[in-house]
């Protein structure tokens, strides 16, 4: 078993673009780390550094404590799984399977009981004799995974591997991958676009922009503690909803737009830099499932729009509504807004009674679940104690986040 550590790994190319920034990231034995991002942020640049196949510009990578910087591909002891499997179509599941084993010599009778033993554990002994184009794309996925295991890597990486898949193959198999790692308790990249993939599979997730580290956490301080807007905005689905509001000279209340909402004593105790805000522009979030159903409101502090669609989804609705004069917060990148420009609000309710669009609701605000931002950097107020949500250490936050 063994670590990975990436201390302020960079990769520049010839031409001066920075793929990756001083990259600091740490795997623990046994850990399966989720590496998640916008396209072009940079997560494969790192996971192929790691495996050997992207040279390192400046900074350390150790595996197990050592340096590995300067070792070849083969010497490093982890294996990679890729997006498109990678499987040669002449030659049948046993022999994709054992190909890194037949070209380290290993005696035959060895190799086909290790092949033997991997293909049981991953539902594959049926298939054996098959070759790839007679199987399923999860079998095939598995069989790439086989290939990477017979090896006994100390560290295994996995490269968007799911993305083949239709959706609900894809949530079989993530299923079937966690368990999997669990098994062998190896420490373990794994690099996705997929923020719900991110959040279902990892111990912890590491979120990238531009070649930076925003934030590391578990998946749940993740959602409920962003370090800064952008993973606000990227984490959930729907994301947060993030305005520009203005808080009063008492800090006692926040207007958005035209509308004032209380700010809660928890919010208050929790913050204590608030007070330099008091008069000041900053950014407000609030998750969508802490907007409460029109027919549930009347107690609660509450935001008036007007209802633009109803997204029904069977046990819930996302209800999309204008805020009335509010200003919405984009933070900009590559991959362009991570918010909605449009003023609207999305709620997320339960599915009865139904929202109608094309009339006017006032929807209740859980104003306890409010977060701050700072507005020129982005950054997350920090709080001193967790309401109902879980502190965040949140290394490595980026601090140059666009205003608009």
């Amino acid at each position: 078993m063994a670590t990975v550590e990436l201390d302020k790994l960079t990769k520049r190319y010839d031409d001066g673009t920075r793929a990756v920034s001083e990259l600091e990231l740490k795997v623990a034995d046994r850990e399966l780390l989720v590496v998640v991002g916008p396209s072009g942020c940079g997560k494969t640049t790192a996971l192929r550094m790691v495996a050997g196949l992207e040279r390192i510009t400046s900074g350390t990578l150790r595996i197990d404590g050592r340096d590995v910087n300067d070792v070849a591909p083969k010497d490093r002891d982890v294996a990679m799984v890729f997006q498109d499997y990678a499987l040669y179509p002449q030659m049948t599941v046993a022999q994709n399977m054992g190909f890194a084993l037949r070209r380290r010599r290993m005696d035959k009778a060895a190799m086909r009981k290790r092949v033997g033993e991997v293909a049981e554990m991953l539902g594959l002994a049926e298939v054996l004799n098959r070759k790839p184009a007679q199987l399923s794309g999860g079998q095939r996925q598995r069989v790439a995974m086989g290939r990477a295991l017979v090896r006994e890597p100390a560290v295994f990486l996995m490269d968007e591997p799911l993305s083949n898949l239709d959706a609900k193959l894809r949530v079989h198999t993530r299923a079937e991958v966690m368990a999997i790692q669990r098994r062998l308790g190896v420490a373990t990249m794994y690099v996705t676009h997929d923020q719900v993939e991110a959040m279902t599979m990892g111990d912890r997730v590491a979120v990238l922009r531009d070649g930076k580290l925003q934030q590391c956490d578990a998946p749940a301080t993740l959602y409920d503690r962003p370090a800064n807007v952008f993973v606000a905005g990227f984490i959930g689905s729907p994301p947060m909803n993030l305005y520009r509001g203005r808080l009063a000279d008492d800090g006692l209340s926040v207007m958005l737009g035209e509308q004032v909402l209380p700010v809660a004593g928890e919010v208050q105790a929790a913050l204590p830099g608030l007070p330099e805000y008091y008069g000041r522009e900053l950014i407000v979030g609030l998750r969508p499932e802490h907007l409460v159903h029109p027919a549930g409101s009347s107690d609660l502090p509450g935001l008036v729009g007007d209802v633009k669609v109803v997204e029904m989804l069977g046990s819930e609705q996302l209800v999309h509504f204008g805020v009335a004069g509010a200003r919405p917060f984009a933070a900009t990148g590559e991959d362009g807004p991570t918010n909605l420009s449009t003023g609207e609000a999305v709620a997320r309710l339960a599915a009865r009674p139904p929202v109608h669009a094309g009339g006017s609701a006032r929807f209740g605000v859980e104003v306890d679940q409010l977060q701050f931002f700072d507005g020129d950097s982005g950054l997350a107020l920090a709080p001193t104690l967790s309401l109902r949500r879980t502190p965040s250490l949140a290394p490595g936050i980026a601090h140059d986040l666009k205003r608009h």
